[in-house]
């Protein structure tokens, strides 16, 4: 299955981010894994997060989607480019 194209990932990203903001505001600022897992965008299910992992690879996303992340966690994770991390897990 092909890529999506930049721009449209970029926009989907966007929409993700946005519809987890508010689902912060509406829930106090926590979202669960269970709403991560079950995560609907665009009337279609895109899970945000694999079950006992942070880091998603959609298989249209050119890059790695990551929900969870801790800046002071374990791993050597950094930012490489705007808007792009290496992920040393």
């Amino acid at each position: 299955m092909p890529y999506l194209s930049l721009s449209d990932e970029l926009a989907l990203r966007e929409r993700i981010l946005e519809r987890l903001a508010h689902l912060c505001d509406q829930s106090g600022g926590t979202v669960t894994r269970v709403q991560l897992a079950n995560f609907e965008i665009d009337g279609e299910r895109l899970p945000l997060i694999d079950q006992g992992r942070g880091i998603r690879n959609p298989r249209d996303f050119r890059a790695t989607l990551s929900i969870l992340s801790k800046p002071d966690g374990q791993y050597d994770d950094r930012q490489v480019d705007q808007g792009y991390y290496l992920y040393a897990y």
